[in-house]
């Protein structure tokens, strides 16, 4: 390969690069409702915080394994969580929980890193890393599911959002096909997962139109 040529990785890597940073930028409309109604409402801090503690875990990996991609991808979303935990946790509430979740996490991502850092030269702890950031993805891809059993048991989509479950599926793919490429399992394998989580709740949207729920009587 001649400098300069890019190979079919390097396109497949840029897609997946490209999309992810667009998928992290999502949460910025949710920061300025909630900016101007100086209230958070009803909205869960958790996938921001368990995202925030994914895309760290990733970024180290990346970074040991001295691969770029990977490292700016997961750099960039955690600068994003960062922001929006921010601004949620100023216009929050309720803050008992929200600090919980940040505890749990501060403590898991200094572990990590602590442990990644005192057994840097062990070649182990690479794959240790791709194994914790492996698990973190499949309860990301999992998250899903419980908004998939409200949506059968109401028999309406009106709770799940479209546009962020065919994204989710277009990431599952970019990955997946980057993963199997770069022949590391730990990338490819809980996109394949996510990959068939996407699809089953695209599905969802043909066997349940979106319409409101049924009001029960009291």
């Amino acid at each position: 390969m001649e400098d300069g040529e890019y190979t079919l990785l390097d396109y497949v890597s840029s897609v997946a690069a490209f999309s992810s940073i667009l998928y992290y930028a999502t949460g910025w409309p949710l920061v300025w409702r909630v900016t101007k109604r100086r209230d958070t409402g009803i909205i869960s801090t958790f996938p921001y915080v368990a995202l925030l503690t994914n895309c760290t875990v990733w970024t180290l990996y990346g970074k040991l394994a001295d691969n770029f991609v990977l490292k700016l991808v997961n750099f960039v979303g955690a600068s994003h969580q960062i922001v929006y935990i921010l601004v949620l946790y100023y216009y929050s509430k309720s803050k008992r929980l929200f600090n919980m979740q940040l505890l749990y996490s501060v403590m898991f991502i200094a572990g990590i890193f602590s442990y990644s850092y005192l057994n840097i030269e062990d070649e182990k702890t690479v794959d240790m890393l791709g194994v914790v950031g492996s698990c973190l993805s499949i309860v990301a891809y999992a998250s899903p599911l419980s908004a998939m059993g409200e949506v059968i048991s109401t028999k309406s989509t009106a709770s799940m959002n479209f546009i962020l479950s065919l994204a989710n599926l277009l990431l599952a793919i970019e990955w997946s096909v980057y993963g199997y490429f770069l022949g590391n399992m730990f990338v490819a394998g809980p996109n394949v997962l996510g990959l068939f989580v996407s699809i089953a709740q695209l599905a969802l949207f043909y066997v349940y139109p979106n319409h409101p729920a049924p009001v029960l009587p009291p």
